[in-house]
């Protein structure tokens, strides 16, 4: 979980910024429109739901040896960092976050 912090911060720092440059624009031409007032609240509310919709909290088990995995993962290769999953500890197989090996290219 320590290696998301990072991001996680710059991402709401973004979110802020974006925000930030809304309301300074709307303030610039004089006037807010009543549509600027319900979309940025809603399509700050969609992103969320977005973000925690892809977030995988149950922990699955390996396809090859069958070892739980830990709900709190660590992400081994920037793919996992993106989209989630994890290498299992014990016989080193790459698994989605749905719990479904991963084939290696070669």
């Amino acid at each position: 979980m320590q290696k998301f912090v990072p991001f996680l911060k710059a991402l709401l720092v973004a979110t802020i910024a974006f925000l930030a440059i809304i309301v300074v624009v709307n303030l610039a031409f004089g006037k807010t429109s009543a549509a600027a007032q319900i979309l940025i609240p809603l399509s700050s509310g969609v992103f969320a739901f977005w973000f925690l919709g892809r977030a995988n909290f149950a922990s699955v088990k390996c396809p090859t040896c069958t070892t739980q995995q830990p709900i709190w993962r660590k992400p081994s290769s920037l793919r996992q960092l993106m989209w989630g999953g994890w290498t299992c500890s014990t016989c080193g197989t790459e698994i989605d976050r749905h719990g479904d090996a991963i084939e290696r290219k070669a």
